[in-house]
């Protein structure tokens, strides 16, 4: 997991289902998650002693003293279903951690890089996620409509109040692209900079067609130009993406 001590590392799956939303095929790494602040255990909870034995050292190590469940469905909210999914996708943060582990069905929680660019996580049964108190996050149901959840909280005073980001629900900037003139902070994208300033640089004569190396950190990944590739033929395709230890995230095409 991202944050586990100990003994807690297995059993475990060995990859975390996220992406960044503005390209799917670009994963993200529990690298980036950890970065984030993000926890992530897996919880084999068809194992009841191994689950349970897990997350009573999780609750242990976290000072988490009370646990609820929740469910989230069609059939649960009813004729106020479509308003309530609505709230739970609106950007928002709480003051305390929140806390989540899946007992069954799926959802997807979004959160931003510190690009402000949307990571979603496909979280399933058995997966229990830490969001970190402060951190701009949003929930939606899959096509499967349900969820069921275990909510872990510090006591009866944790604050699970959602406060969102923004002051109108329909606000722009929540469902901006990630890249381009109409994006939340009108960024270009790197996969696209890269190639532009190595012809530049191939055509002003300051290295040669193979020579030297290009790399762009934009938030919590980094951009890279490939060895091997003429500065003036390199195109967006042939850009590595990559996470801080040097993990590839998205590999050229």
């Amino acid at each position: 997991g991202l944050s586990v001590g100990g003994d807690l590392s297995e059993p475990r799956r060995p990859t975390m289902r996220a992406f960044y939303l503005d390209d799917a095929e670009c994963r993200c790494s529990l690298q980036i998650l950890k970065e984030l602040g993000v926890s992530y255990w897996f919880l084999p909870v068809d194992q009841a002693e191994v689950a349970n034995d897990m997350l009573a050292n999780i609750k242990a190590d976290n000072k988490y003293t009370v646990s609820d469940e929740c469910e989230i469905s069609e059939e649960m909210l009813g004729d106020n279903c479509d308003e309530q999914l609505a709230v739970l996708y609106r950007e928002h943060y709480h003051e305390d951690d929140e806390a989540r582990l899946i007992c069954g069905g799926e959802c997807f929680f979004d959160v931003r890089d510190k690009a402000d660019l949307w990571i979603r996580i496909h979280a399933t049964k058995g997966d229990l996620l830490v969001i970190p108190a402060g951190t701009m996050h949003r929930l939606s149901l899959t096509d499967s409509m349900h969820v069921t959840a275990q909510r872990l909280l510090s006591g009866p005073n944790h604050k699970v109040a959602a406060i969102p980001r923004y002051d109108e629900p329909d606000d722009p900037k929540e469902s901006a692209p990630a890249y381009g003139p109409e994006s939340m902070l009108g960024e270009t994208d790197p996969r696209d900079v890269i190639p532009d300033i190595c012809r530049n640089f191939y055509n002003l004569g300051w290295v040669s067609g193979t020579g030297g190396g290009m790399a762009i950190k934009f938030g919590n990944r980094y951009f890279m130009a490939p060895s091997g590739v003429q500065k003036e033929k390199m195109l967006r395709e042939h850009i590595y993406v990559l996470d801080g230890k040097g993990g590839v995230l998205e590999a050229p095409k």
